[in-house]
């Protein structure tokens, strides 16, 4: 399973609410607890002595409960050569334990009336399951004999190279997009951890050895390198002994170390045009603005940028690139699921006579327009309504709703910043809004990079590679 990034306004205010719109307190052992919403209880935040942090979340507006597992043991944690390795454990954990029969996991799952996935991204990988609340206690168990106890071992090893290599030629080598992608990352994010594909390349996974997983596994699949996040209708004591006794015994310290940026990493792709032909329709241009700005307050910058471009008695930024016919469609996100190099990016589709110069020209117009808008009380009101809106609508999810806090916890790692969003946009200041987007946006370097139809650029091919010009 990978991760899609979502361009449109509703998601993206959604995806950046689910990651920062609530906080909590800090109070020695004892980390944490913050109101939420009303109707439901407080979050909890417990660290063992083995390190592993556990969110605890009671709500009792009905039976569901959830349980989710997220590692610090993405594929930014691989080396060049051998990638795949942490999707690779996607699979692998619902194989055969030291403590179970293979396929127990999903049984046992299944029998209690729930179900359970996982995902794997560049930072983190996360596995999660929703079931009955019953049945807290037999889920935590078969999630810790998981975690501590998966076998790496024959034939389950084998098999499962074979079906990462059939998911990557589904998902990747056969989706042009996606191949595409996979290739001009090799050129702008080279000697970073970002270089290589989140899934690994086919020949890394061919030869992937099992002694290499044995040690991605020690040094990553650790207690003080996770987060278990526990959510149902449980008083937060029972829940913790449960947790307690499931996970107490996990033993084992993280490796610290990851691969390090290159010191021109901010700028030595300014001013280049990445842009390579594949069987697509559509062109695909995306305008990056390298960045490693990762707080909370530049994800809310970014947050009301978007909308003052949606502010307009002509429509939204993309409808009006629709209307006067230069692009299908647009978005700006900022990357907040990637800590160390968080870009800012505004994506453009064209149709194949349309042309990019064109949307840059007007994209850098409607920057400098969102300048000189004034930072009233109607442009406030309206963040802070949708942020309510966003809150709302996670809260009639219990397993939403711990996945905020979750989010808050990996990312940011530290509650208190984001305690006050809600505030932050009630009293918007517009002269730092100005400042931001004139640092990050307007006299920030940045670069393109694109997939169009072959007819209108070198293939994606090993051979072709990417075309490079500069000139912007």
């Amino acid at each position: 399973m990978g991760f899609e990034k979502r361009f449109k306004k509703s998601a993206v205010v959604a995806a950046f609410c689910q990651m920062f719109c609530f906080g909590f307190a800090h109070a020695g052992t004892f980390v944490a607890k913050g109101s939420v919403v009303p109707g439901s209880a407080d979050v909890h935040k417990y660290v063992l002595a083995n390190g592993l942090r556990v969110l605890l979340l009671q709500d009792n507006r009905n039976l569901v409960a959830t349980v989710r597992i997220r590692l610090d043991a993405g594929s930014n944690r691989e080396v060049l050569g051998k990638t795949g390795l942490a999707h690779f454990f996607e699979h692998m954990m619902f194989r055969k334990t030291r403590f179970s029969e293979e396929g127990q996991y999903d049984r046992t799952l299944a029998g209690v009336g729930g179900n359970g996935n996982a995902g794997t991204s560049t930072d983190y990988v996360v596995f999660y399951s929703k079931f009955p609340a019953p049945a807290l206690e037999t889920v935590l168990e078969i999630e810790s004999q998981r975690m501590t106890g998966v076998e790496l071992k024959e034939p389950f090893f084998s098999t499962e190279k074979g079906a990462v290599i059939s998911e990557r030629g589904i998902n990747v080598d056969n989706v042009p997009m996606s191949r595409g992608s996979e290739v001009i990352r090799t050129f702008v994010e080279q000697g970073t951890p970002y270089e290589w594909p989140t899934l690994g390349s086919k020949k890394d996974v061919e030869g992937m050895k099992i002694e290499d997983v044995q040690k991605f596994f020690s040094d990553f699949y650790t207690p003080d390198n996770a987060i278990v996040s526990v959510g149902g209708p449980l008083e937060i004591k029972t829940m913790l002994a449960m947790v307690e006794k499931a996970f107490g015994g996990w033993k084992g310290s993280r490796i610290t170390t990851r691969g390090k940026f290159p010191a021109d990493y901010l700028s030595r792709n300014n001013g280049k045009y990445f842009v390579c032909g594949e069987d697509v329709a559509e062109q695909t241009y995306s305008v990056v603005y390298p960045s490693f700005a990762s707080t909370v307050e530049d994800v809310w910058y970014s947050m009301a940028m978007q909308d003052a471009m949606e502010d307009n008695l002509q429509g939204t930024f993309e409808r009006r690139l629709q209307k006067s016919k230069m692009a299908t469609g647009f978005g700006f996100y900022k990357e907040w699921w990637q800590r160390p190099n968080p870009h800012a990016v505004a994506v453009f589709t064209l149709s194949p006579e349309q042309k990019f110069e064109d949307v840059l020209a007007a994209w850098n117009k409607e920057v400098h327009s969102v300048l000189q808008k004034p930072v009233d009380k109607h442009f406030r009101n309206r963040l802070v309504k949708q942020i309510e809106v966003s809150k709302a609508e996670a809260a009639l999810r219990m397993t939403s709703l711990i996945e905020m806090h979750e989010n808050n916890e990996f990312f940011n790692n530290d509650f208190l910043s984001t305690l006050n969003m809600e505030k932050f946009f009630a009293s918007l200041n517009q002269q730092k809004f100005r400042a931001w987007i004139e640092k990050n946006i307007v006299h920030a370097s940045y670069y393109v990079t694109a997939i169009v139809p072959k007819n209108i650029a070198p293939t994606c091919s090993e051979k072709s590679f990417v075309s490079v010009r500069k000139g912007m």
